[in-house]
């Protein structure tokens, strides 16, 4: 548990971790995700205890790696996969003599940079955000090793200072972020699937969803393509609001995230490491789908005026509609949803035409 310390308005906290030398050689081999589960769970909880993100709990058989999924998905940045990140070593780079493995982990908090909306208050020393991680267990992440090698985890915040109230020319300056109090979350539903026809009706409702990540596993606990409908559906009391073939869906993937649709990520297990298959960088991830109402303002995901956020009430009926494949065994559906401030100031910019 990590205690973060007082100082201005939090946009968001980076971890490290560092897997000391004795991980990779000859002999290892390495389970789906693994590289991206050093960390088997996470969790940000604010000054009442209340988890803000999270709790994500990842690693393992039929498991996903959620926190990198967030991480490249959820429109925090231009140059978010976790594998191009420079410090990452990636597979292609082992030899068959034992080397680091370094993984940043990117915990959102704020919503938009260009103004600090969602940054939220951390200005009293005595009531500290907390952050919650668990290590992970040799099998989260290899196959053939029973004990890893030292952990290093250093843990990072970015925060907006408070400024003066006025500026060394006398202008008044502003004091705080937009809408203070706007609150964004991530959390994690999993829901049991089979082949056929479904309706997967979905759980976290009450606020503007901001985006979905869907992640379709097969029988064997991998991420698979076979899996997911060749037309997805999202319905929102019972009327369509998104119906996309498969095929269709990656190439806007490609277009929105710049990651190939020519080949996946899909984390599948390897012993020679001299061509190693996990984890491939730049392309889209094997059974991932994402759904996005965060682009209404600029070509990239993340460049957004809020105007398109999804409302919700708690009595909405949502759901996931299509045919799935065979195989079908769980779908995973990672929640980002905002909550305005208890008051009149809007998160929503007016549009005029």
């Amino acid at each position: 548990m990590v205690n973060i310390p007082a100082y201005g308005f939090l946009r968001g906290l980076w971890i490290e971790v560092i897997l000391a030398t004795g991980l990779a050689n000859a002999a290892t081999t390495y389970l789906t995700d693994g590289f991206h589960c050093a960390l088997s769970s996470i969790t940000l909880q604010d000054t009442s205890g209340n988890p803000i993100y999270g709790p994500v709990v990842q690693g393992g058989s039929g498991t996903p790696a959620i926190s990198a999924f967030i991480q490249k998905y959820g429109g925090y940045g231009a140059y978010m996969d976790p594998v191009e990140m420079g410090l990452y070593v990636e597979p292609s780079a082992w030899s068959h003599t034992a080397v680091n493995l370094v993984y940043w982990y990117y915990i959102p908090i704020e919503l938009i940079s260009r103004n600090g909306l969602g940054s939220i208050t951390n200005l009293n020393a005595a009531a500290a955000y907390q952050l919650l991680m668990t290590v992970a267990p040799a099998g989260n992440i290899t196959g053939t090793l029973t004990d890893l090698p030292t952990y290093t985890v250093n843990t990072y915040f970015d925060a907006w200072s408070q400024p003066p109230a006025h500026d060394i020319l006398g202008n008044q300056t502003t004091q705080r972020p937009p809408a203070l109090n706007t609150t964004q979350f991530w959390t994690v539903a999993n829901f049991p699937i089979s082949a056929g026809y479904q309706k997967i009706q979905l759980t976290r409702l009450g606020y503007y969803i901001r985006e979905l990540i869907l992640i379709f596993m097969n029988s064997s606990g991998v991420r698979s393509d076979v899996v997911p409908p060749n037309q997805i559906e999202l319905w929102k009391d019972n009327q369509p609001i998104l119906q996309q073939d498969a095929a269709l869906w990656r190439t806007k993937m490609y277009r929105d995230y710049g990651y190939s649709a020519s080949g996946f990520a899909d984390g599948t297990a390897d012993s020679s490491l001299s061509t190693p298959t996990v984890p491939a960088a730049g392309v889209q991830d094997t059974g991932v789908f994402v759904v996005n109402f965060n682009d209404d303002f600029g070509l990239l995901i993340g460049d957004e005026l809020r105007n398109g956020y999804l409302p919700t009430l708690q009595s909405t009926k949502l759901e996931v509609r299509g045919t799935m494949g065979t195989g079908a065994t769980t779908l995973y559906v990672l929640t980002n949803d905002v909550a305005p401030p208890d008051s009149n100031e809007s998160i929503f910019i007016p549009v005029t035409l």
